[in-house]
């Protein structure tokens, strides 16, 4: 069997997460994989050498899509593979129309809430997108909120998969048997969705309380200009710190105290799963994914989107009580059982080869 995997580029972010799994566990049962990325870019995640990867040429079309979509078009019907399987919604639109009239099916992933996905776009994109995946033969999402979100028919024929946990069993609940450093820390793009800003507005409410306290953001993004001034501005340069993206970020963050995140929404959060499963207790903003996860008080703490004063006073509770830190580490650890790596790579496999014909 071939698995053709159609993405938007290959740097840092969930969708190019779970693409390096899939693509790693297939090839090594013996499924030929083929990499299609719609903009040039270095990788961000280690492949197998047997995954090809190609990059549609954009600079051999003179900027062209309509350039792009022929030369994509074509290699797929050289290759021949027995599905394709798109992730984020502006591939999956250009996946599906560019792969019409070829007898394929075509699987596209939604990766983001797509009520928000929506409402940040006009009128016209909404119903393009609902026609592609009305067109496509399978749709993927990640959580109960994400399918309820869109129109009925799309519901009917939308499956549920969750992000898979990545690292070795070992490491599950490491962060309970770490020494602890007064620091929050977060795994996140730095961009608006991400509502970055919230949380360091928030830990400069806290700090006023816990002045020993420092905030370590991992990620990049086009807000970083924006959060920086604002560090500067809240006089925060020697406590809250922008070190970027890294490889194998849980060693960075496992002797944090806490892990907090304020998106405005989500798919389902990569970093918050790990971060669950390494036994960091968790503060997130109830967005989907979150919701999906978290059991408020039981296994972390959700306060409201934007509620800057209600995640404050949840990093305090955090802070101030070591007994309560411990319990949702240790019940957010728990996670593991049914988010493993083995586990939710053989669910893909078992919807792909719902339409696959060998």
């Amino acid at each position: 069997m071939k698995v053709a995997i159609v993405c938007g580029n290959l740097l840092a972010g969930g969708a190019e997460r779970v693409i390096s799994i899939l693509a790693n566990k297939f090839v090594n049962i013996g499924i030929s994989v083929d990499i299609y990325t719609w903009h040039t870019t270095e990788l961000f995640y280690t492949f197998d050498e047997r995954v090809k990867i190609y990059q549609i040429p954009i600079e051999s079309y003179r900027n062209s899509l309509l350039g792009q979509i022929f030369w994509f078009r074509k290699k797929i019907r050289l290759s021949r593979p027995n599905v394709v399987l798109s992730f984020l919604a502006p591939f999956n639109i250009l996946t599906v129309f560019s792969l019409l009239k070829i007898k394929l099916p075509v699987l596209v992933a939604e990766r983001n809430d797509p009520y928000f996905v929506s409402s940040s776009h006009n009128w016209f994109w909404k119903i393009v997108r609902n026609i592609a995946y009305k067109l496509s033969d399978g749709v993927l999402v990640q959580t109960l909120v994400n399918k309820s979100h869109f129109p009925k028919y799309l519901q009917k024929k939308a499956t549920i998969i969750y992000n898979p946990v990545t690292f070795a069993e070992d490491l599950i609940g490491i962060a309970l048997k770490q020494d602890k450093q007064d620091e929050i820390v977060s795994v996140t793009r730095l961009e608006k969705q991400k509502n970055v800003k919230m949380l360091i507005e928030s830990f400069a409410k806290f700090k006023k309380s816990h002045p020993n306290y420092t905030l370590t953001i991992y990620g990049e993004g086009a807000e970083r200009d924006n959060l920086e001034k604002l560090i500067v501005k809240l006089n925060l340069v020697d406590s809250v710190f922008l070190p970027g993206r890294k490889q194998n970020v849980h060693k960075h963050i496992i002797s944090a105290k806490i892990f907090a995140m304020a998106s405005d929404f989500e798919g389902m959060s990569n970093s918050l799963i790990e971060a669950m499963c390494l036994g960091l207790p968790c503060v997130c903003t109830k967005v989907s994914g979150a919701i999906d996860l978290i059991v408020n008080g039981e296994n972390g703490l959700l306060v409201n989107v934007g509620d800057t004063d209600e995640l404050t006073k949840s990093l305090s509770v955090l802070a101030d009580n070591n007994e309560i830190r411990t319990k949702f580490g240790i019940k957010a650890s728990e996670l593991y059982e049914q988010l493993n790596v083995e586990k939710i790579a053989q669910e893909w496999l078992a919807y792909i080869k719902q339409f696959v014909s060998v």
